[in-house]
């Protein structure tokens, strides 16, 4: 097959399908990428992807992804620019396109919080950890290359976008577990896990779009639902 055929026959495919649909596309072919998952691109335990983790949860997600950081490499060769901010994956579903961020939040538990840590200690440096992910200027960048790849500066007024934090910690807040909490009867773990919530919505918030904190095994129900 020719090269002209080729094109031909990638313009064919998404002809009449969603604009999010002919984004992902896109990006796939702009740097050759397969597909892969949310669980491959979680590095779970310094280098190790989740399924390949002592975190490993028996499960891997079936729904496709592409890994961004991967086009951020391949976009900042081509322009000869220092590496961009961006997120980790995106994904598309119906008139949907995902910006999704991985974060492992049990790692940072492990490894920088200290049993002999204070509450109010504890709940400081998950603050200033969250607020290191950067979450704005991830979207912002991850956005922009975007836009530059499909050569279409207003690509994104004409689909729904939505940022996904996915994290290894539950994001189910019972509301009862608030109130344990001031009475200083719920347990070091699950209040750690109120301190992670509550700061990584707290990001959330600044990145100016439709946004979910979504829990790792949960991801695919989530991506289900849309």
């Amino acid at each position: 097959m020719t090269m002209w055929s080729k094109c031909v026959d990638f313009f064919y495919c998404l002809a009449g399908k969603p604009q999010s649909f002919r984004l992902y596309q896109r990006l796939k072919r702009y740097a050759s990428l397969q597909p892969t998952t949310v669980c491959m691109l979680h590095e779970a335990e310094s280098g190790k992807p989740c399924p390949q983790s002592i975190y490993f949860c028996g499960s891997v997600s079936e729904y496709p992804a592409i890994n961004f950081d991967a086009v951020k490499n391949c976009y900042c060769a081509q322009k000869q620019i220092s590496s961009l901010s961006s997120v980790d994956a995106v994904m598309q579903k119906k008139e949907f396109f995902l910006l999704v961020e991985i974060k492992s939040w049990k790692n940072f538990e492990k490894y920088q919080i200290k049993a002999t840590d204070s509450e109010v200690l504890r709940k400081q440096k998950i603050e200033e950890k969250a607020k290191k992910f950067k979450l704005k200027k991830k979207v912002e960048e991850s956005m922009a290359i975007c836009c530059e790849v499909s050569r279409d500066n207003r690509l994104f007024n004409k689909m729904r976008v939505m940022y996904v934090l996915m994290t290894d910690i539950d994001t189910v807040v019972d509301p009862m577990d608030r109130f344990r909490a001031r009475l200083g009867s719920l347990s070091y773990k699950a209040v750690n896990m109120l301190h992670f919530n509550d700061a990584s919505m707290s990001e959330l918030k600044k990145v100016g779009m439709e946004a979910r904190y979504v829990y790792c095994q949960k991801f695919d129900e989530f991506y289900a639902s849309i």
